[in-house]
């Protein structure tokens, strides 16, 4: 396998931009010298604007390169919106300058609930941007990338898709462990073409973006204090009596840790940075798999993988016993 090595200016493109890890990766892909071209729902845009104006274009890491506001360019992109008007967006961001390099499925939102509350809807409603938005965006840019026999994918991961037993975090858990194998099958797919895919696995980092305004309130009559969390909640939460306990014990807990984060978003975004562009703490070694952000989040990893190797363990023998026996003509 070759060592990744230092690229030239790339041209990125990074959905969800308007806060959180994508701002982050802008700036930081901006103050390397490269061009970046931020996406964000276009009820965000003003927001996204904003964030641009008061970025310091004088900081760059890359002194060879100038760094200045021409150099990104905002645009309005849904991640829910059906494919062709994905495709279009895609055509417009390639005409800036000629070509993207790098596409970020940066996109995403969290919701909690049970899946018996939730349901169907409530997969849907968090598949809808977590997962089929990416594919859409994805599949936009994958012609452009093979007619180039270049190009680079990230895929924004989670932690929650390795550490899916934790109570009311089926929905978000489910819809990053779907982009995780996604991920993994078009790495595959695509590395004929010399294009390379990367899922990045963050875990509890300092950022707004996962709570957003797309989301649910918890009825009127609920007794729970908790605001930041309730905003999260997914549709059809605490219809069932039942499962109440659970929620207010749930939604104290994430109350608990708002804030109070370990993972800093801007080492993140230029660990992220530096593994496309084979620079920095990447320089010189191989393309990951997997690029696990967060002692937390290599922590729950670890924690899965023992107790995955501890089931095989005392269970093999009842697996490899279920081999059909041929019988004697």
């Amino acid at each position: 396998m070759s060592l990744l090595q230092k690229a030239g200016q790339k041209v990125w493109f990074i959905t969800g931009t308007s806060s959180g890890f994508g701002l982050h990766l802008v700036q930081t892909a901006l103050s390397r010298g490269d061009k970046v071209i931020a996406t964000a729902r276009p009820s965000s845009l003003p927001k996204l604007t904003s964030a641009l104006t008061s970025f310091d274009f004088s900081k760059s890491t890359n002194p060879e390169v100038k760094v200045n506001q021409e150099n990104c360019v905002a645009l309005g992109l849904d991640v829910t919106s059906d494919l062709e008007s994905i495709k279009q967006v895609a055509e417009e961001a390639i005409k800036v300058w000629g070509r993207v390099d790098v596409v970020v499925n940066n996109a995403g939102f969290g919701t909690v609930g049970t899946h018996e509350e939730s349901g169907v809807a409530g997969l849907l409603n968090q598949f809808q941007t977590n997962f089929f938005g990416p594919v859409n965006v994805t599949n936009a840019f994958l012609p452009h990338m093979r007619s180039r026999q270049s190009g680079t994918i990230v895929n924004i991961g989670s932690r929650s898709g390795w550490r899916t037993n934790i109570p009311l975090t089926g929905l978000y858990g489910s819809s990053k462990a779907a982009l995780h194998a996604f991920t993994e099958t078009l790495t595959t797919e695509v590395k004929s073409f010399n294009i390379r895919v990367l899922l990045v696995e963050p875990g509890a980092f300092r950022t707004s973006a996962i709570r957003t305004s797309n989301t649910h309130p918890r009825p009127a009559d609920s007794t729970s204090n908790h605001a930041l969390a309730d905003s999260m909640l997914a549709p059809g939460s605490f219809s069932i009596d039942a499962y109440q306990p659970l929620h207010e014990r749930v939604i104290q807990f994430m109350h608990s840790t708002v804030g109070k984060e370990e993972g800093d978003p801007v080492k993140g975004a230029g660990v992220i940075v530096d593994v496309v562009r084979g620079e920095g703490v990447a320089e010189g070694k191989e393309w990951p798999e997997w690029l696990f952000l967060g002692e937390d989040c290599i922590s729950d990893v670890r924690a899965k993988i023992g107790r995955i190797l501890k089931t095989i363990e005392q269970w093999e023998d009842v697996a490899v016993n279920t081999k059909l026996v041929e019988k004697a003509e």
